[in-house]
């Protein structure tokens, strides 16, 4: 039986070329990064799997090995103490992690995450048309490439941030609301959806005197809570927006139509766990949840 021809889809590392060949290339697309070794059999069994996977996707991602045993060291610099480790670069920088032994259908659907498509250039010509002042035609294209494409794990939140950027937020928070749940509870959509009601929501509001007093008059009410948290935010008072929707999830609790949980949690993300305000308010959160 002949040897398989060489793929230009797969190289060897060493320390000398492993930013050309992994960091450099990642820039380009995504890199997975094989960390092996002969004497684990793991590694052995999921070597196959991984030559395969990169001759059938035909150049969408690149496969670069590192044989750890010849190259401890580097390896070790590099942070890997187990084997088999894959690891998926991406703009330089590690995206995903695999470790041990994992399936084939397992490997497709990370991969998946970040392999371009067809459908990835429709979706980017869209988004061009959408800069270009082509409105209600790129949004038609973008539902075209959804409904084309639903299992392009990308195209459901490029089209979310081009209703956004449409001036269109109310349809995109009810477009997230509506998809199936382990759609919807994706923390990119989740995330989007929060922003899209805030921004609603501000749109929406009279201004901050007439919500003001209309809190005053009725303590319990979310709505007029939540649409002066959104217009605090639009005005850049993101800490009196943040006690206030804590204020409200304590007296008023949650609601289907004004997430104020999902509000305070798209604000603890965009502001990054390591923000004080985070660290702080974060806790009170939990505990009001008990």
């Amino acid at each position: 039986m002949s040897e398989p021809a060489p793929c230009p889809w797969i190289a060897e590392a060493t320390p000398e070329t492993f930013g050309t060949l992994v960091l450099g290339n990642s820039r380009k697309g995504p890199v997975l990064v094989n960390f092996w070794a002969r004497y684990a059999g793991p590694c052995l069994r999921l070597w196959p799997v991984l030559e395969r996977l990169a001759r059938d996707y035909g150049g969408r991602f690149l496969l670069v090995n590192l044989d750890c045993e010849r190259h401890r060291a580097f390896a070790r610099e590099l942070g890997v103490t187990s084997l088999p480790l894959v690891r998926l670069y991406r703009d330089g920088v590690v995206r995903e992690s695999v470790h041990g032994y994992d399936s084939e259908q397992a490997f497709r659907r990370l991969l998946d995450r970040y392999v371009a498509r067809p459908s990835d250039r429709a979706a980017a010509l869209a988004l061009a048309r959408l800069e270009a002042g082509e409105v209600e035609a790129a949004l038609a294209e973008l539902r075209a490439a959804v409904e084309a494409d639903p299992d392009n794990p990308r195209l459901p939140a490029a089209y979310v941030k081009a209703l956004i950027r449409a001036g269109h937020p109310r349809e995109a928070a009810a477009w997230v609301a509506g998809l199936p749940r382990s759609l919807r509870e994706r923390e990119d959509l989740d995330t989007l959806r929060g922003h899209a009601a805030f921004l609603a929501a501000a749109a929406e509001a009279p201004d901050e005197a007439d919500l003001r007093q209309a809190i005053e008059t009725e303590p319990e009410a979310v709505a007029p809570r939540f649409r002066l948290a959104a217009v605090l935010l639009k005005a850049d008072r993101v800490d009196e927006a943040l006690e206030l929707l804590l204020d409200t999830l304590r007296t008023c609790g949650d609601t289907p139509e004004h997430d104020v949980l999902r509000g305070l949690v798209t604000l603890f993300r965009m502001l990054g766990a390591d923000d004080p305000r985070v660290r702080r308010l974060r806790p009170r959160v939990a505990e009001l949840l008990r």
